[in-house]
């Protein structure tokens, strides 16, 4: 289990988290967007220590992408922006694009719903100024 883990990360930079199954990475990436409270220490944001509170202000702000994350049933659009009823067509066409799937979406028949299904969500709708990516490839 990792501990006594302590890192700065500037605008732009990145990060890799690399170990052994069970070894605490997917843990760190919960405690790092607020999804779960540290044992002890902090987790803090330019500055501002993320806990429970500021971590529903900061929704909007932090992108997750969880290793086993699953579709809800709705159109594409309405996945990418996780249901936001005040999404804009141009925040879910900014995501796509990001994100690679623009064009195969765009293929697409016109008003395409899913289902349930295991696949992974734009953890970059909105323009997260924090994006976390446990184990992006594993889907």
């Amino acid at each position: 289990m990792a501990q006594d883990i302590s890192f700065a990360i500037k605008a732009g930079e990145g990060l890799g988290s690399i170990g052994p199954s069970g070894s605490g990475k997917s843990s760190l990436a919960r405690i790092l967007v607020g999804a779960w409270q540290p044992i002890r220490g902090s987790v803090r944001i330019d500055g501002v220590v993320l806990d429970h509170g500021s971590v529903e202000s900061l929704g909007s702000y932090i992108g997750y992408l969880s290793q086993d994350v699953e579709l809800s049933a709705g159109t594409v659009a309405e996945n990418i922006a996780s249901f936001d009823p005040k999404a804009s067509a141009e925040n879910i066409i900014a995501a796509a694009r990001a994100g690679g799937v623009h064009d195969m979406i765009v293929c697409l028949a016109e008003g395409t719903k899913l289902g349930s299904a295991r696949a992974a969500p734009l953890a970059l709708y909105g323009d997260p100024f924090l994006v976390v990516l446990d184990e992006p490839n594993s889907g």
